[in-house]
């Protein structure tokens, strides 16, 4: 991939990221990393271009949320996407991956926040 957009969906109620100074890490592939904005409650993304990742796996951006206590399903949804042979998509989907505490592949991982 050489450009995205991504955004973490949430139970607006329950869960809210800090600010952008929860940000921990920005893969250091790209050079430019933005805030998508107009998302609302609930919802948080970012941007990221100028630079290229590819294989399976790959980290590409940590943040710190804060949720009350109990069981939260967050996701991350893939709004848009594109490489360097001209590919590119807009599909807008939260893709299930083997996260959170089940055992198999959902789009939504549960996330238990004790008290």
């Amino acid at each position: 991939v050489d450009v995205g957009k991504f955004k973490l969906v949430f139970p607006a109620d329950a869960c809210d990221v800090v600010t952008d100074a929860a940000i921990t890490y920005k893969n250091p592939a790209f050079a430019t990393w933005e805030e998508v904005t107009g998302l609302g409650a609930g919802a948080y993304g970012q941007t990221f271009f100028s630079g290229k990742v590819s294989g399976a796996a790959v980290r590409m951006f940590s943040v710190t949320m804060r949720c009350a206590a109990g069981t939260h399903a967050i996701g991350v949804e893939t709004m848009e996407h594109a490489d360097s042979d001209g590919v590119s998509g807009a599909p807008n989907i939260e893709y299930a991956s083997s996260v959170g505490r089940g055992d198999t592949y959902v789009a939504r991982a549960e996330v238990l926040v004790k008290a």
